[in-house]
């Protein structure tokens, strides 16, 4: 997935996990956004209704587990017609 950071903060350890299966960009006008990642939000780029705030999970699992969990849901909303 495409990720879009827009996050103040993040340890080199989770951005080295994002990077394993996902491209991780910091330019808004990229093509092709997937998911935006803020301080406190995650969103589909194309789907921003369906935001997810992940603070409460940061605790017990990583940002790049709740990414990829969420890789069957994007493809979903990708193949309907809105």
């Amino acid at each position: 997935m495409k990720i879009l950071l827009k996050k103040s903060i993040i340890s080199i350890e989770e951005l080295k996990e994002l990077k394993l299966n996902n491209k991780v960009i910091y330019n808004p006008n990229e093509p092709n956004i997937d998911v935006v990642i803020d301080d406190t939000t995650l969103y589909f780029y194309n789907f921003k209704e369906y935001s997810i705030e992940y603070k409460h999970w940061i605790n017990s699992t990583t940002l790049a587990f709740i990414v990829s969990t969420l890789e069957d849901t994007l493809a979903e909303l990708n193949s309907m017609n809105f």
